[in-house]
């Protein structure tokens, strides 16, 4: 957490998602007390940081997102874990992490039912995928995301789309290897805002560039 922190600091006006997640050990409401105060307990790291609390807010995960089997030791150890979000890099060179399960996104919006990546990101993503090149060893897994559709199904679409455009924006644009990138659609489930008012519904119509450094 100490990079994590670090890199909050060095960019004031970024904001941190913390999300905690379990095993399958336990019932479902014991883990999601579980990985609440596990992001509970990160938040207050970073607040004895000298980071703003309003700067940073949690999510507690359960063991509804695994990101290995629970069928063996080292798979429950990998799920045992805390993801950290810090969103809205305008500048990742230089940036020195630890081998850890700690993950940067770049953040795109989009406007309202539309999968169309705008210009307006273009320099956002140049700094990506130079920063891509530079660390061959990194990989991105880009998220989409949805507001508030009428349509479950519409919403998913819209996010899977809205992640493979990125995708493919990377790919034709910058000349990124494919195969180092990732697409997954959230549709309207992981919102990071209110869907009532049109900023809320702005700020969730989004595709994440997480990238994951080797362990």
């Amino acid at each position: 957490m100490h990079a994590a922190g670090a890199f909050l600091k060095k960019y004031p006006d970024t904001k941190a998602v913390i999300e905690g997640h379990t095993d399958n050990v336990g019932n479902d409401q014991f883990n999601m007390q579980l990985s609440q105060r596990r992001a509970d307990s990160v938040l207050q790291y970073l607040v004895g940081q000298q980071i703003d609390a309003s700067r940073i807010s949690t999510v507690a995960r359960g063991e509804a997102e695994p990101a290995s089997t629970n069928d063996t030791e080292a798979g429950k150890r990998d799920n045992r874990r805390i993801n950290t979000t810090i969103d809205c890099v305008k500048d990742v060179a230089g940036l020195s992490l630890p081998e850890a399960r700690i993950t940067i996104a770049a953040l795109v919006e989009f406007d309202a039912n539309s999968v169309e990546v705008k210009d307006d990101y273009h320099a956002d993503l140049e700094k990506a995928a130079n920063y891509l090149r530079d660390n061959p060893n990194v990989t991105a897994h880009v998220e989409g995301h949805a507001a508030d559709l009428a349509s479950m199904d519409k919403a998913q679409e819209i996010s899977e789309r809205r992640a493979a455009n990125v995708v493919n924006y990377l790919v034709e644009k910058f000349n990124i290897d494919r195969t180092r990138l990732t697409a997954e659609g959230f549709g309207k489930t992981r919102r990071v805002a209110y869907n009532t008012p049109e900023e809320g519904k702005q700020q969730n119509r989004r595709v994440n560039i997480v990238l994951n450094y080797p362990k």
